[in-house]
């Protein structure tokens, strides 16, 4: 006996254990299958639903519904109205992986369903579902009942005769094994009562049928009982069809975000303990429920009206309206519970009416009406826990808000193949208004219409945002700009949001920095001759693209000079050049740089008439990249190989403050631009740029720092004297030097500017001050 208790033994654990690998390869085998399916384009997702399922996924593409067989199902038939169908995943459901068709026009109810699915799978084993047999309820109303005993015996000593007689009326259904299983009496009070018949409708949801019963039934029951039959009709509260699915996870396993799997099962009770309290908060968690069931009731060609009418009058069974799942702990486990009275069918009804019911159902492999009811079940309570995990661990707007982005980029017009970008756009903006798409929709057209004149192709796009209020300007000065940076990794930066890949490349600029630095340009601003609001608009947007391409091309030099400098070399002499490698950083930066520079050549080609400043405005935002590049040249020549030459460094390096560029763009609120003011302006931003670049390299100077190109500090270098910076004798011959020259400029422009232009030098003067502490 011992031998034999021990042959069982081994036979039962090596059972187990074969069991336990089939289940472990079922998983491994869907998850191969599955993983990354949302990312799939919709194609792909059909093709792999056809070559998987062998599904025709014809019907998926056109609704399956002809206009000719609406016309037939409704009174005034006038068209049909579509409705995304999507797959809920990951559902393991008494040790069979389910795919399960679910449509719905709310976003976020597939893809939260899917995660709770693969969360209940992952840390338990799946749901189990029980159901009972689908036994509906039919009703006959008795009126002007006066002794309802009598009306009860009379009803239960022909109970025979009225099965007999109603089974007639459902012969087929008898066949399969369905038909009439009993007959009751309730007394209701006020003179009526109501006869219950209850029917298996097999496969069916039964409303046809039952019907049918009682229509045939009711002449019967008047003559039986000698009192007037009222209504006839089924009743959509089946609690002799109920389905129950239920979940056990283990809490340790349950962890999500940055909370414990106790804390997460914690805080999912105490939601669900309010829902029990408060019929306010249970109705909404309800609908929670019915979000997942309503879905694949839509999926399937179910009455969601009937379900929905069941499952709420489930919920107030006892007086007060109540959840409608459960959810509990035992020991280590989590337990989550959901039982409803449900009515669905898998034969008659509208499904034979379309084809796309029956792909439908093949994807679900063909289940029966119990089946089908606990794969509802299963789904809505999946639903339901996604939502109060959401609810409790970071807010259900989120996920949801994030997902009704895609409605908002679509109703402004956004492009199918970019509603993913413009999703992304809005929520990194913390902004899901149409606004915000629309000036996603601004930037994209910007970037087809940049690209038409490149030839560019698009890519996976990342972005750019940027908003000022700056003096001279009449409104905020916004830049939305859709790029691609030629990496599989999306990334959407706001100047302002002070990232870690926002300072890398522009540094430590703030709003602030730039209200300041605008104070001041405005300063030495020419008083402009043209009251046009639109050239006004358009010169302060072009002063701040220039800025951002001057601190973003100068940055990506000190970040990788060898790659940049290669890069900008080839872009500026308008050749090909492959698109240079690099961390995801710098791979962002030189595509968001190539992007501003595209952006301010196009402002200038489009909104600016005249030739001569056009060819101005172009060439000094190329001299100003020019010069940073050439400024690094002769810096990085100057320490290692002590090879000097300070006129080209000083005509390189003051560049780096671009007071031309802010002058030309002032010239284009001029009247008239000719040659000549080109010229002066040229002259006169060349003062002013060796002016500033005097004084602010000298205050930003220290001792023996070598990082950045500096013109004093190259000037101490030439000299032999890098130590010795800070002695005033020193200082001194430098500044004899350099304002020797200065002032030599000066006097050479001073008697060309018209009178209009005369104060510009003094105010000048008075701008540098203002934005540096001069060391002289």
């Amino acid at each position: 006996m011992d031998n034999r208790a021990a042959q069982q033994r081994i036979g039962q654990i090596r059972q187990q254990i074969v069991q336990e690998i089939d289940d472990k390869d079922q998983k491994l085998e869907y998850a191969q299958l599955w993983a990354g399916f949302y990312k799939k384009t919709l194609q792909q997702r059909l093709d792999q639903l056809n070559k998987i399922q062998n599904v025709n996924v014809e019907h998926f593409k056109d609704g399956g519904l002809s206009l000719q067989n609406a016309n037939l199902m409704v009174e005034n038939c006038i068209g049909k109205i579509g409705m995304p169908l999507g797959l809920g995943l990951n559902f393991l459901i008494n040790g069979q992986y389910y795919i399960i068709p679910m449509a719905i026009e709310e976003p976020s109810v597939i893809a939260a369903a899917s995660a709770a699915a693969k969360t209940i799978a992952e840390c338990g084993n799946g749901f189990e579902t029980y159901s009972t047999r689908p036994v509906m309820m039919g009703q006959i109303q008795l009126l002007n009942v006066e002794n309802y005993s009598k009306a009860e015996c009379l009803i239960d000593s022909n109970k025979v005769s009225i099965i007999n007689r109603g089974n007639q009326a459902c012969a087929n259904m008898v066949k399969r094994g369905g038909g009439i299983e009993d007959v009751k009496l309730r007394q209701l009070g006020e003179g009526q009562a109501s006869v219950d018949i209850f029917i298996n409708v097999c496969d069916s949801m039964g409303a046809n049928i039952v019907n049918t019963v009682l229509e045939h039934l009711a002449p019967l029951v008047e003559e039986i009982t000698g009192h007037q039959v009222g209504i006839k009709i089924l009743t959509n509260l089946c609690l002799n069809r109920k389905v129950t699915s239920l979940f056990r996870l283990n809490i340790e396993k349950m962890s999500y975000k940055n909370y414990t799997g106790q804390q997460v099962a914690s805080m999912i009770l105490n939601a669900y303990k309010f829902a029990e309290l408060d019929y306010f908060r249970a109705v909404t968690h309800n609908k929670g429920i019915l979000n997942g069931i309503e879905a694949v009731c839509n999926a399937t060609g179910q009455d969601g009206r009937a379900v929905n009418a069941s499952l709420h009058g489930y919920a107030c069974l006892n007086g007060k309206y109540k959840p409608l799942s459960k959810y509990w702990i035992e020991g280590n486990e989590f337990i989550g519970e959901l039982t409803i009275p449900i009515s669905v069918g898998t034969q008659g009804g509208v499904i034979s009416q379309n084809p796309l019911y029956q792909a439908v159902l093949q994807i679900l492999e063909y289940p029966d009406s119990q089946r089908l009811a606990e794969i509802m079940a299963c789904v809505g309570l999946a639903q339901n826990f996604a939502a109060l995990r959401a609810l409790t661990v970071e807010g259900i707007q989120k996920g949801h808000m994030s997902l009704h982005a895609k409605n908002i980029a679509i109703s402004v017009g956004v492009p199918e193949h970019q509603v993913e970008d413009a999703v992304l756009f809005m929520k990194n903006r913390g902004s899901f208004r149409k606004e915000t798409a629309k000036e996603f929709l601004k930037a994209y057209h910007l970037f087809q219409e940049i690209g038409k004149v490149k030839g560019k192709k698009n890519q996976s796009l990342c972005t750019f945002s940027a908003q000022f209020q700056l003096e001279g300007s009449q409104e905020k000065v916004e830049l939305h700009v859709v790029f691609d940076c030629h990496s599989n990794k999306r990334i959407d930066v706001d100047f302002l949001s002070k990232s870690e890949i926002s300072i890398k490349l522009f540094g430590s600029k703030s709003h602030t920095w730039f209200q300041h630095l605008f104070k001041i340009i405005n300063k030495v601003k020419i008083e402009e001759e043209s009251e046009s609001l639109p050239k006004k608009g358009l010169t302060v947007k072009l002063k701040v693209i220039s800025i951002l391409i001057n601190l973003l091309s100068y940055n990506l030099l000190i970040i990788d000079y060898e790659k940049t400098r290669n890069y900008l070399n080839y872009v500026l002499n308008q050749q090909h050049i492959d698109f240079p490698d690099g961390e995801i950083e710098f791979k962002y930066g030189i595509a968001l740089l190539t992007e501003l520079l595209h952006i301010f050549e196009y402002n200038i080609q489009q909104f600016i008439g005249e030739q001569v400043l056009k060819n101005a405005l172009l060439n000094e935002q190329n001299l100003i990249i020019k010069s940073h590049l050439n400024s690094f040249e002769l810096w990085q020549r100057a320490k290692l190989d002590k090879e000097f030459q300070i006129g080209n460094f000083w005509l390189y390096r003051k560049k780096r403050l671009s007071c031309t560029m802010m002058l030309l763009c002032d010239c284009i609120n001029f009247k008239t631009i000719d040659e000549k003011l080109v010229e002066l302006m040229k002259q006169l931003g060349d003062v002013y740029e060796i002016e500033i670049t005097l004084t602010r390299d000298t205050e930003k100077w220290k001792d023996a720092t070598l990082k950045d190109p500096n013109i004093y500090t190259y000037w101490l270098m030439q000299h032999d004297q890098l130590l010795q910076g800070d002695r005033n004798c020193v200082l001194d011959q430098f500044k004899n030097e350099s304002s020797a020259m200065l002032e030599m400029k000066r006097q050479r422009i001073q008697p060309l500017l018209p009178s209009s232009m005369a104060h510009l030098s003094k105010q000048a003067t008075t701008a540098v001050s203002l934005l540096y502490q001069s060391r002289f």
